[in-house]
């Protein structure tokens, strides 16, 4: 067996393992990372025809682990609504991108870089501004300089968060949920992304 069989072994391993670690915290969040997991997939063979089998498997553990750094957040925290979260439970909330690659750095198995930038940089927005009601974080990172694997987990988060029902929010009926995407494209999600998502995968969702 070659090294790199043997890490991506590690990987499927790790994958495993916080995914069940996250089933017991907060189902909901682990349902939807596997609904992301899958879109992520999905959107990367759209996007580059081509991809080989292991850099796929990367972009499905990203998003299989994208929020991964919620275990470090409080499931009330998790489950209350925006208006009601205090200053320092947002600041817990707009966290968990670099707590959760802090997790899975720390198991000190193999992660590839496609996998921490899904986990790390998936709230960043397209536009970067840092002076809006829902800011890009970690690093307010702009455009192109998203990775494009974190850029694509933007989207399927995003489409799977408003068609699916929470505590505090039911789901979007999906002409509305099309509107509301559509409504992001250009400031907090790739444009081109958004386009592509709606024309190929979002028909094949309904």
């Amino acid at each position: 067996m070659t090294l790199k069989e043997i890490q991506y072994l590690q990987m499927h391993a790790l994958m495993d393992v916080l995914s069940s670690a996250l089933k017991q915290f907060h189902e909901y969040t682990r349902a939807h990372s596997v609904a992301v997991s899958n879109m992520n997939v999905v959107l990367a063979t759209h996007v580059r025809p081509g991809l080989s089998m292991q850099v796929l498997q990367e972009y499905a553990a990203g998003g299989a682990l994208h929020d991964i750094g919620k275990l470090a957040v409080p499931t009330q925290t998790l489950n209350a609504t925006g208006t009601t979260l205090t200053d320092s439970e947002w600041a817990s909330l707009y966290s968990h991108p670099t707590r959760g690659v802090q997790i899975v750095v720390d198991t000190g198995l193999y992660v590839p870089q496609i996998v921490r930038d899904c986990i790390e940089f998936h709230h960043e927005r397209w536009d970067g501004r840092q002076d809006c009601q829902r800011p890009g974080y970690p690093r307010g990172l702009q455009g192109t300089a998203i990775p494009l694997c974190a850029r694509i987990t933007a989207v399927a988060d995003t489409w799977d968060a408003i068609t699916t029902s929470r505590s505090y929010q039911q789901a979007r009926p999906p002409a509305e949920a099309l509107t509301l995407l559509q409504s992001l494209a250009g400031n907090r999600l790739d444009p081109e992304l958004v386009t592509l998502f709606i024309q190929k995968i979002a028909p094949t969702l309904r």
